[in-house]
């Protein structure tokens, strides 16, 4: 029909298909350099990185946040939160989060609650919940499924552990910086792309379960460290991830395929 198009990738993919349809368009977008790098050779060629954008509002209350957690699970005040937010596929690893749960238990000597949200899919709900009653730690680690909005959870939490590979673009962490949330996460996929430096969150080698647990642990220890982390990830994300930023980004791209 003669209009121009341009392809959107957001998810990581590789067929040979993908890259013929794709050939068509006057222009490619995708969200992270991992994602491209994981295109075929065709389409990374000339496919465009551009961020995805977040509704940046005011900072949720987290003090506030975190007195509605508590008191929703009869929680002692001077609980840890560390909260995992995924849907429960391989990817997402929620297993190897019950696994670090564990172990921070053994470590520990603290009131410590885990909660999981996400959609707990059947495939894989029954193999976590295996994992939690192995561990013995049913009574502070629980499936709590899908939550809409997803801020106030992660605004009451001291930790986002992320411990999913291959993510496209992680999502979550940059949520959980929005709010002041610091976040430890697998050093795979575009999460490093997000979390480029130590004073905007932990990145740790994706399948060392004790590098997880020493990070998670050391920002619970140390409450000035953690704040510092939060603060400075929320300036960043706050410039970076803006919806003005990704409008600007995309817009240059129209402009030059119209000329």
């Amino acid at each position: 029909a003669g209009i121009n198009l341009i392809w959107h990738q957001r998810s990581v993919e590789n067929s040979r298909r993908l890259g013929f349809y794709s050939a068509l368009a006057d222009a490619k977008i995708t969200v992270s350099e991992f994602c491209r790098r994981c295109l075929t050779p065709r389409m990374a060629r000339d496919c465009l990185v551009i961020d995805n954008p977040f509704d940046i509002d005011d900072q949720l209350d987290r003090m506030q946040a975190r007195q509605h957690l508590l008191e929703e699970y009869a929680l002692p005040h001077d609980t840890y939160i560390v909260t995992f937010v995924g849907n429960f596929i391989k990817r997402k690893r929620p297993e190897f989060f019950v696994a670090c749960a564990a172990e921070l238990r053994r470590r520990l000597d603290a009131n410590l609650f885990f909660p999981m949200l996400g959609d707990p899919r059947p495939d894989l709900r029954q193999e976590v919940e295996e994992a939690i009653q192995r561990a013995g730690i049913q009574d502070i680690c629980k499936i709590l499924g899908a939550r809409f909005p997803i801020e106030p959870w992660l605004a009451g939490s001291d930790v986002l552990l992320a411990p999913a590979r291959a993510e496209p673009f992680g999502r979550t962490l940059i949520e959980a910086m929005l709010v002041g949330t610091p976040v430890v996460a697998s050093n795979d996929g575009g999460n490093a792309e997000i979390i480029g430096s130590p004073s905007l969150g932990l990145l740790v080698p994706p399948d060392d379960k004790n590098a997880f647990v020493e990070a998670v642990a050391s920002l619970l220890r140390d409450s000035e460290r953690a704040k510092q982390i939060a603060a400075s990830a929320f300036e960043y994300a706050r410039q970076r991830f803006s919806i003005s930023r990704h409008a600007s980004e995309v817009r240059k791209v129209y402009r030059a395929i119209r000329r």
